[in-house]
């Protein structure tokens, strides 16, 4: 079996860099989100190719039904399974979370998850959501490069 790649936060998720930008306190986010690491994990690793396959087919129409049926919570319930399991497939968390961030218009979702994601060890900003959908933008278009390309 081939051995998985280590998950680098800083280089590895977009989301990760419109979050630093915003937030501009790597160290907390950093160890917020490491919070989630199981006892018997030092670091993350990518995921198999066919266990994010399978999620991404799976799941998108179920929450896009949730989404119009204002079934948030068992977004939010996908969310926190992800986060449990072991070993934590981040990577397919941070994509899941880019996902419907860019796809929904979904604030409070949006924060609520972040919360989780950091393990509610970080106050978010009133205004997080809309400095993240500017950040966003501004990396997307090139005008904000990522930290290790300054």
């Amino acid at each position: 079996m081939k051995q998985a790649y280590p998950y680098d936060l800083k280089k590895d998720s977009i989301l990760i860099e419109v979050v630093l930008n915003t937030l501009k306190n790597e160290e907390e986010v950093f160890k917020a989100i490491q919070s989630h690491l199981k006892e018997n994990e030092i670091e993350y690793f990518h995921s198999a190719k066919i266990r994010k396959e399978t999620f991404f087919q799976v799941n998108p129409p179920k929450v896009r039904t949730w989404i119009t049926n204002n079934e948030q919570s068992r977004i939010v319930n996908l969310f926190q399974e992800l986060l449990k399991e072991n070993p934590t497939p981040i990577d397919i968390t941070l994509e899941f979370l880019e996902w419907l961030f860019i796809g929904f218009d979904e604030k409070k979702l949006f924060t609520e998850l972040i919360s989780i994601l950091f393990n509610q060890k970080i106050s978010l900003p009133d205004n997080f959501f809309e400095e993240c959908r500017n950040n966003y933008e501004e990396i997307m278009q090139g005008n904000i490069l990522p930290k290790e390309k300054k």
